[in-house]
């Protein structure tokens, strides 16, 4: 199964949820930013699951980290020959 690249992900609380997309503005008014990337850190380990994003800037500069929680993302098509 090929994915493209996360251009969506949900972050779920106990009473609400946060959207985040890629080309979206985040933080304060002033010095928001840009997400122009949105990455799975997640690792698979032998007795446990690690899940995680990183929403980076234009820069490659992290805006925010999220961890160990439960989300849900959405990619656009893949490109060919990507796996």
């Amino acid at each position: 199964m090929a994915f493209g690249k996360i251009n969506t992900l949900v972050v779920f609380h106990s009473n609400r949820s946060d959207i985040f997309k890629v080309g979206q503005l985040v933080g304060a008014t002033e010095k928001a930013r840009q997400i122009a990337e949105i990455k799975d850190i997640g690792a698979e380990f032998e007795s446990s699951i690690f899940t995680g994003y990183d929403l980076f800037d234009e820069n490659g500069n992290a805006i925010a980290r999220f961890k160990n929680g439960t989300y849900a993302t959405w990619f656009d098509e893949p490109e060919k020959g990507e796996k």
